[in-house]
């Protein structure tokens, strides 16, 4: 892991320490990230990944750089409201990594804890990654982790 940002206090500069940066990483998750559960493209499994979205996109490279991995590209540009509005970036990563990130930060999250041990549980049960008949008791157990994890971050008042 790489140290690498510099935090001021009273005068004095120093570079963050690892629990900092994982703390500092889990703010941008809690304000403007994701975690969640997708369903492969032949809908007979889900994964779990991560995904932080910014304008700025000096942060998420950061993020990729103190994980050493993650992809970074630029948000679906449609929904934008204004031809005035920022291009908005994201940074994502899937399975066992989104997990480890997830683990790394879980204590430091306050807004997203709950979906973090969801994910964290899933990971621990599943032992392969091999693809299972959708009508599987398998199937069944990760569409319910997929079910939980969509109603916690479900738009809107609550």
């Amino acid at each position: 892991m790489v140290n690498g940002i510099i935090i001021v206090q009273k005068n004095v500069r120093r570079k963050m320490n690892n629990k900092e940066i994982l703390a500092y990483i889990a703010g941008f998750v809690d304000g403007d990230g994701c975690i969640g559960f997708s369903q492969r493209s032949n809908k007979n499994r889900y994964y779990p990944y991560l995904r932080i979205a910014n304008t700025d996109m000096r942060i998420l490279k950061f993020i990729k750089k103190f994980f050493g991995f993650g992809s970074i590209q630029i948000a679906n540009t449609t929904y934008r409201s204004s031809p005035n509005c920022k291009v908005c970036y994201y940074y994502q990563t899937t399975n066992q990594k989104a997990t480890k990130i997830i683990t790394a930060i879980e204590p430091y999250l306050l807004l997203k804890k709950k979906q973090a041990n969801l994910v964290i549980k899933f990971q621990s049960k599943v032992k392969n990654y091999g693809y299972w008949n959708k009508n599987s008791k398998l199937f069944d157990w990760q569409e319910g982790y997929y079910k939980k994890i969509r109603k916690l971050n479900k738009k809107g008042i609550k």
